[in-house]
């Protein structure tokens, strides 16, 4: 199985690269382009998700070792950056791709899986409701210390968010 691994590794390392330089050389195609950069994101996201599960096992086979501070600074969450700037990218150089509700699905998931739930809510509601919400890859939310009114909407942020991908997830299913 380790052999196994080691071959996906250096197959999504390789695929990673392909797409990266695909995308230098045509930055602007409107057909191949948006492609390469979801399935690029897909790839970022594999490898993020893998190396926080890869931290995560080394540090429980150190604790279990002794090392009884091996899980003391791992991360609370995978660090999805590399995904949510390239989709953001994408949703704003190629506002009609096809699959843009996965574009907006997946940002809304990476974000509120870093806890960034506000700029979640926002993608989420390009995808549920684009009859009525535009997405904008620029929002940012005001700082929580900007007013008592921001500090009030995170507080309200993290049910709505649960519910949202409550019924997102049953739709699906």
């Amino acid at each position: 199985l380790e052999t196994e691994e080691r071959a996906f590794d250096e197959a999504r390392e390789n695929s990673i690269r392909v797409f990266e330089d695909f995308i230098r050389r045509y930055p602007n195609h409107q057909k191949y382009t948006p492609d390469a950069m979801f399935r690029l994101g897909e790839l970022y996201f594999e490898r993020s998700a893998l190396e926080f599960q890869r931290a995560y096992d080394n540090a429980q086979a150190a604790r279990e070792a002794g090392d009884l501070t091996a899980e003391d600074n791992l991360p609370s969450s995978p660090d999805f950056s590399r995904t949510v700037l390239l989709y953001k990218s994408l949703a704003r150089r190629f506002p009609n791709y096809e699959r843009s509700d996965g574009v907006y699905y997946l940002i809304g998931y990476t974000l509120n899986e870093m806890g960034r739930p506000e700029e979640a809510v926002a993608a989420w509601l390009a995808l549920v409701c684009a009859n009525k919400y535009r997405y904008n890859p620029d929002w940012r939310p005001p700082p929580a210390e900007a007013s008592l009114a921001a500090q009030e909407l995170r507080a309200q942020a993290e049910p709505l968010v649960a519910s949202l991908f409550d019924r997102l997830y049953l739709s699906l299913i």
